[in-house]
């Protein structure tokens, strides 16, 4: 890039703090939208097992079938989604899914107070929400840096996962609390109405979204290696994916043993299990609004590798403690630590994705990066659970944080351990540049 090019970049790099993308309206209809509609999935994610198992008297196998119905879509869809929403405006197609799963989960407490739900029906509601939620994460992951602009993409990516964060941790204990009063089915009318609202704020955005590509003669294959490309064929992106999926391999180690551990070891009851597990959600509330400040303050490269170090290392907590208190004093302090290091880095790294990618691959090269990761999650969670079978739970966790600690090293060399505050800019291609640019001339 020419020096006339990093001065272009430099002059609109550091909006002032007047400039927050909290003072965006548009901004902030999208982020209440999701958080509402969020919390709602949440519930339902949480609500689910509890209407197969108290409702329709699940086996362990129905519900496990329940669960991987949910995950097939993000693996045979991802791809084809992401392809076909780079010609298409993505504010319709949220709209569209929001309207389409709030039909679908309403039928299901619909069918059970008139006494028909049955399994098919439950089975149909989890995979067809699951592809609508496949095609909605990824056309708003791609509407986003449009709306706010690259400058504001830090804080608007950092309270997004926030927000994340905090359904999470209040559908843990809002499910179990209003299962207790009305019953498991009724539930998902919450999740009905979050849909209605985020559709509501959704209408409500007055934003033009960038011209589409003509469709002309499409070759999906042909774009779907384009994607691929994106992730797999940019050093700083490609080394991303790698830490990515080495630490959903920890994870997923980490959280089928803990679960084995606290319940069947331990034997902590449901109640104090559920409030053990909250402790990740504040960690990564906290971690994900103290991301942008961390990236200002130390670059990228920097923010990324000490987020995995904090996500990793306080793992080893977990099975140090021989009593039920203990291990729940050390069990939430390593999940607070540990989520908050996580997101950290996670809201760094789509960031980071975003600045280094032309606006018009995101939805594709998201796609690509979400497949990685989304097809590590079922075979670890499997590979885990023999695991935890053959050696025992307290092994397993003791092996966790080495496999975390290790998805620093695709990092922790080249490219991204350099990156600093302006390299992800200094790195995009001339056309990002122009976008950049002509977006601030737009907004000042």
């Amino acid at each position: 890039m020419t020096t006339s090019g990093q001065r272009a970049v430099s002059a609109v790099a550091r909006p002032t703090g007047a400039d927050g993308v909290w003072r965006l309206p548009n901004y902030r209809r999208l982020w209440w939208g999701n958080a509402v509609s969020t919390v709602g999935s949440q519930v339902t994610m949480n609500a689910l097992p509890l209407i197969a198992v108290l409702v329709l008297g699940a086996t362990g196998t129905q519900v496990g079938l329940l669960r991987a119905l949910y995950t097939v879509p993000f693996l045979l869809l991802t791809l084809p989604a992401g392809v076909w929403l780079e010609r298409r405006a993505r504010r319709p197609v949220m709209l569209g899914t929001d309207v389409a799963r709030a039909i679908l989960v309403l039928t299901v407490p619909v069918c059970a107070w008139v006494g028909v739900l049955g399994w098919p029906q439950v089975y149909a509601v989890v995979a067809v929400g699951g592809a609508l939620t496949v095609v909605s994460e990824l056309a708003a992951v791609a509407y986003l840096p449009p709306l706010v602009g690259p400058f504001r993409l830090a804080e608007a990516n950092s309270r997004m996962h926030a927000s994340l964060a905090v359904s999470g941790t209040t559908a843990v204990g809002l499910t179990g609390w209003l299962a207790t009063l009305v019953g498991p089915a009724p539930l998902l009318l919450l999740d009905a109405v979050s849909y209605v609202v985020s559709g509501a704020m959704l209408l409500r955005i007055r934003h033009c979204e960038p011209a589409m590509a003509a469709p002309g003669d499409r070759d999906p294959v042909a774009e779907t290696r384009e994607g691929l490309r994106a992730v797999f064929g940019h050093p700083v992106i490609r080394r991303c994916v790698v830490y990515a999926t080495v630490f959903t391999v920890g994870t997923q180690l980490a959280n089928v043993a803990m679960v084995v551990y606290l319940l069947a070891d331990v034997h902590l009851g449901a109640a104090l299990f559920g409030l053990t597990l909250m402790a990740g959600g504040v960690g990564g509330i906290v971690g994900t609004l103290a991301a942008p400040a961390l990236l200002r303050r130390h670059g990228y490269g920097r923010t990324m590798l000490a987020g995995i170090v904090l996500g990793a290392m306080p793992m080893a907590l977990v099975p140090v403690g021989h009593t039920p208190a203990v291990t729940v004093a050390l069990t939430g302090v390593a999940l607070l630590l540990g989520a908050a290091g996580a997101c950290v880095t996670g809201s760094a790294s789509v960031t980071l994705r975003h600045l280094l990618t032309p606006t018009r691959l995101h939805a594709r090269m998201n796609a690509s990066y979400r497949l990685v990761q989304f097809a590590a999650i079922p075979v670890c969670s499997v590979a885990a659970g023999a695991l935890v079978d053959a050696i025992g739970s307290r092994p397993v966790l003791w092996l966790a944080p080495g496999v975390l600690l290790a998805a620093a090293l695709p990092l922790s060399a080249g490219p991204v351990r350099r990156l600093g505050h302006q390299s992800p800019l200094a790195d995009a291609d001339r056309s990002m540049l122009v976008e950049k640019t002509a977006w601030a001339s737009r907004s000042a």
